[in-house]
């Protein structure tokens, strides 16, 4: 009995820490950082330049825009933005690097407020999309799910919970002029916001398996699966197809007015005329350099690829010229991303190797690693400066099991540094 109480909580522990027992198979992701919001008040860009850098641009004169400030950086990759102007926040959903919150009141020197990972059931989940209404942010993760996240506290924010119904994967999430979130997924899915900021199911287009996702008056716009642009008609619950429109490649989506203006990777911006929303009509293709966000303020059009950002004047869609650009190649280093490796689950005395060998520098190249022991009993690290050092396991006689935390920090060609964790937990 004893040794099958053992064997019980050992395969326990990995579920928990593997995520395993009928768990949908986490998602594969398009490359590239993507996320470009505007602070419009102050005149600011913050985009996403690769490898969890942020970069935050003074757009004032559209013709000579300016670095204000390089300082963001996260331990993942940067897969969203919002920018919240009420309180002056920026939330980064940063993919392993969890959720992050920066005050950007100086955005000159931004200061990291905090970083809150999600979890699947015990297991923690990449941070895909994020949106922000009133104290709540909406998350979307791998394995299909939609967190609500109380960020009154932002030095403290607290994951209240998650809804499933948008299938695995959760992709991108948008919330509507309806004030209700949309989340793209196998299923095209809509949420209502409840009074204590949990989310319920309003309604879903079961056909509409989606990357990207915009909704706005009355109408949702989608990127497939099957590589088109779809319009559907949000006014449904469930949200029947009005067109789809062959387009490979759809990297992010922003409607205004009368007009879709689309990322559309290395072809660059394309703009069609949705008037007749049943037969969208492209009118132009902005082809001066790739696009994998957009966001459309007033006459222009905010467009960025990897370090790249572009203004161009779209007062005339049918004919959009460049006003102004900026490469962040060169002047800004990116730092590089520390990745620790999964955790792990090893009986008591087990030889152990931890694994930061998929750590990477997007501009370089590592030349450092560093490890050390944050929690748990006293491990001796052997070869702790390299990406793959070593240690026994400590000896551990009971349950309950025991945790070991460790931290690796990583620094590039450059000096630029970054850190990652990593867990082992050690059973009898």
């Amino acid at each position: 009995m004893k040794t099958l109480f053992r064997l019980f909580l050992l395969v326990s522990v990995l579920v928990s820490l593997l995520g395993l027992g009928g768990q949908p198979a986490q998602a594969s992701h398009l490359g590239g950082a993507r996320g470009l919001v505007l602070d419009t008040s102050r005149q600011l860009a913050f985009y996403a330049i690769g490898g969890g850098g942020v970069v935050i641009l003074d757009v004032s004169d559209r013709a000579n825009i300016t670095l204000v400030s390089d300082a963001i950086q996260e331990q993942g990759t940067v897969e969203d933005l919002f920018y919240d102007a009420a309180t002056q926040r920026l939330y980064v959903a940063a993919d392993e690097g969890d959720l992050a919150i920066w005050d950007v009141q100086n955005p000159a020197a931004p200061q990291q407020i905090s970083v809150t990972p999600l979890y699947y059931f015990g297991t923690e989940v990449p941070a895909r999309s994020v949106e922000v209404s009133g104290n709540h942010a909406y998350v979307s993760t791998d394995y299909g799910y939609l967190h609500w996240v109380d960020v009154s506290n932002p030095a403290a924010p607290v994951d209240q919970g998650f809804n499933g119904v948008g299938g695995s994967p959760s992709r991108k999430v948008h919330i509507g002029d309806n004030g209700q979130v949309y989340l793209a997924g196998p299923k095209i899915t809509r949420f209502n916001i409840n009074a204590n900021g949990s989310l319920s199911s309003a309604g879903q287009n079961y056909y509409g398996n989606s990357y990207q996702v915009f909704a706005g008056g009355g109408y949702v716009y989608i990127s497939s699966g099957v590589n088109t642009f779809d319009i559907l008609d949000g006014s449904i619950a469930t949200m029947p197809f009005l067109s789809s429109t062959s387009l490979p490649n759809v990297s992010d989506i922003f409607v205004a007015g009368n007009y879709a203006y689309i990322a559309n990777g290395g072809a660059g911006l394309r703009i069609f005329d949705v008037t007749d929303r049943t037969n969208p009509q492209e009118v132009a293709l902005e082809a001066s350099d790739g696009a994998t966000s957009v966001v459309v303020e007033g006459s222009y059009a905010y467009v960025s690829v990897a370090t790249r950002f572009r203004i161009l004047d779209v007062s005339s869609p049918s004919a959009p010229s460049l006003v102004g650009s900026y490469d962040a190649n060169g002047t800004v280093n990116v730092p590089p991303v520390a990745n620790a490796g999964l955790s792990q689950a090893v009986p008591s005395r087990a030889r152990v190797t931890l694994n930061g060998a998929y750590s990477y520098d997007p501009d370089g190249t590592i030349v450092g690693y560093s490890w050390k022991q944050l929690t748990g009993p006293k491990v001796r690290l052997r070869r702790a400066n390299t990406a793959t050092p070593r240690f026994r396991a400590p000896r551990v006689r009971s349950y309950p099991v025991v945790q070991l935390i460790f931290e690796l920090t990583v620094t590039d060609n450059d000096g630029a540094t970054s850190t990652s964790q990593t867990q082992v937990n050690v059973f009898p």
